[in-house]
């Protein structure tokens, strides 16, 4: 039977080929957003709610990377050691790195699904953490919150006028 759910990463600026999915797929994921509204208090009225833009979506969700590739792992084809994955995560969030969430869902049939709101985005990875257990050598299980990114940075503008326009002595200086 074909998995129909992957979670695919990539660095912001790579190609989608440089895209790798997660090896075992998570068993919940979490997606929360807040709202930033202010709570005020008005004289003869009482307590008022001052509606804001929401906050930054979370995702966040466990899972492990296995040691081996076995029939546990999605796609044994593209099995990766559980290092590629830990230093990916690990040095995103070393280095302020923007990567990409990506999502992929289809129903039993195949036919692809998505949320309205959308469902991928870009994010920065927030916290990771992984642990080895006991008598599961070579497994690395893992924590991983990925908050929304949003670029801020300004645009450049070019402003385009007639040439040779004349200042304001209209001598052209």
């Amino acid at each position: 039977m074909p998995n129909n759910y992957r979670i695919f990463f990539k660095k912001l600026n790579d190609s989608d080929l440089n895209a790798f999915s997660l090896p075992v797929n998570p068993e919940n994921i979490k997606e929360s957003t807040d709202s930033d509204n202010e709570e005020y208090n008005v004289l003869s009225i009482g307590p008022v709610m001052q509606p804001r833009k929401p906050k930054l979506r979370i995702v966040s969700f466990s899972s492990y990377f296995p040691g081996q590739a076995d029939s546990l792992t999605l796609d044994p084809e593209a099995y990766r050691s559980p290092g590629y994955y830990i230093n990916f995560f690990k040095s995103a969030m070393q280095n302020k790195e923007i990567i990409t969430y990506i999502p992929s869902r289809r129903y039993e049939t195949g036919e692809a699904y998505a949320l309205e709101l959308g469902s991928g985005f870009d994010a920065m990875v927030t916290s990771f953490a992984y642990e080895e257990k006991g008598g599961e050598t070579g497994d690395f299980y893992y924590d991983l919150e990925l908050t929304e990114y949003k670029n801020f940075s300004p645009l450049k503008m070019t402003l385009t006028g007639a040439s040779g326009e004349q200042g304001e002595n209209g001598n052209g200086a």
